[in-house]
């Protein structure tokens, strides 16, 4: 795994980064995952051999930092793919974002269009108000949510059999998934 150091005050990015040839594909997860955890199996798939792949975990998400004054939502996410792209001198990037991690693609391919030579969207919130698994967090205020609300959404989430969602949401800083 790899840092990324974005700022003193915003802290670090944390990826794997799977070498290979061609535009790299920059993966962003969705709401209480990361990337780490959630791409792995899809960067070994024989249609991608060979492709140079970025797996990032976002700010509050999986390896990397949790910084108290980041703002956490989807423009603030943006920008720092954007400065990690930017931070790596990549001429041209494919964005892949799942959920949530659409939206953030969308945002930052409107942010550096130019270096965009792919925008893969799967299952992305295209309008505000958030999707099925957010829709609840969203209708809690920010107060309720961090006392209670996230160990709550963690215990359905393991009482439900989606264990690996759960633990990876159970590592997610929750003032980051309710923002």
């Amino acid at each position: 795994m790899r840092t990324f150091i974005l700022n003193k005050t915003l802290g670090k990015l944390r990826y794997h980064d799977l070498h290979g040839r061609g535009i790299p594909i920059v993966f962003i997860h969705g709401l209480g995952c990361s990337s780490s955890c959630d791409y792995p199996q899809v960067a070994f798939n024989r249609a991608l051999k060979g492709r140079r792949m970025l797996l990032v975990d976002l700010l509050g998400s999986g390896f990397s930092d949790s910084p108290k004054d980041f703002g956490y939502t989807v423009d603030d996410h943006a920008r720092t793919i954007v400065a990690f792209i930017e931070g790596l001198e990549f001429k041209k990037v494919t964005f892949m974002g799942h959920s949530m991690g659409g939206s953030i693609a969308i945002a930052a391919a409107c942010s550096c269009n130019s270096k965009i030579g792919r925008l893969v969207l799967s299952e992305p919130n295209l309008d505000s108000g958030g999707g099925t698994f957010s829709r609840p967090i969203s209708l809690q205020n920010e107060s309720d949510y961090i006392t209670k609300g996230h160990a709550e959404l963690v215990q359905d989430a393991y009482k439900q059999g989606n264990d690996i969602w759960a633990k990876s949401l159970s590592l997610s800083l929750p003032v980051a998934i309710h923002r």
